[in-house]
């Protein structure tokens, strides 16, 4: 984290003076993840996240003319549960996802953009059961995706965004049962919302 903290002030620092106009923005949307375990113990298990509602923040400041860097904020909240191979499920609850983002973003058309960046993800399950019984975890993320804007109201965009990242997944539970390493997890997002700059 404080590594990432650290890049973003030396990639703000560069940032031009004259050129130093915060851009900001705020979208809904939903994000899907993949199965975060999955294991054999008499029949297979599979432990996911289901599609969560989720918000977003963000602030960035130009390098140049055309690319901006700055950090990005979400949280969403997805309820989890154990499926098993006959068809049954468990309710384990719900679980918090709150992220920090490092991005780069640059042109590809008009009114699109990229954007790539690094960042943490935490985890904050709504109670110490099974895999989380001791508490949530923090894990590092990488993603990019897009942005599409388009002018919608006076000084204001309409912003419709779709994000990929992807972590490595463990909970100090898991490592302490033994459980042999941590998997990888993607996940998606499609948001919309709104974004302004201001000189």
């Amino acid at each position: 984290m404080h590594k990432i903290l650290a890049l973003l002030g030396l990639a703000l620092a560069a940032a031009s003076p004259v050129a130093a106009q915060i851009g900001y923005h705020a979208r809904v949307g939903v994000v899907r993840s993949t199965r975060l375990v999955q294991d054999v113990i008499a029949e297979d298990i599979v432990t996911k996240a289901g599609t969560a509602p989720a918000v977003m923040l963000g602030v960035s400041l130009p390098l140049a003319p055309r690319f901006s860097v700055g950090v990005e904020a979400a949280y969403a909240r997805a309820g989890l549960s154990a499926a098993y191979d006959d068809g049954r499920s468990t309710d384990l609850g719900g679980l918090g996802m709150g992220s920090l983002m490092v991005e780069l973003e640059g042109p590809i058309a008009t009114s699109l953009r990229w954007r790539g960046g690094l960042g943490v993800l935490r985890y904050l399950p709504s109670e110490k059961l099974g895999m989380f019984a001791r508490g949530g975890a923090t894990r590092y993320l990488v993603g990019g995706g897009a942005d599409f804007r388009r002018p919608a109201l006076r000084a204001w965009d309409l912003m419709v965004s779709a994000r990929y990242d992807y972590h490595r997944f463990t909970t100090d539970e898991l490592a302490a049962r033994g459980f042999g390493g941590a998997q990888g997890v993607h996940r998606v997002s499609l948001s919309v919302g709104l974004a302004r700059s201001r000189s």
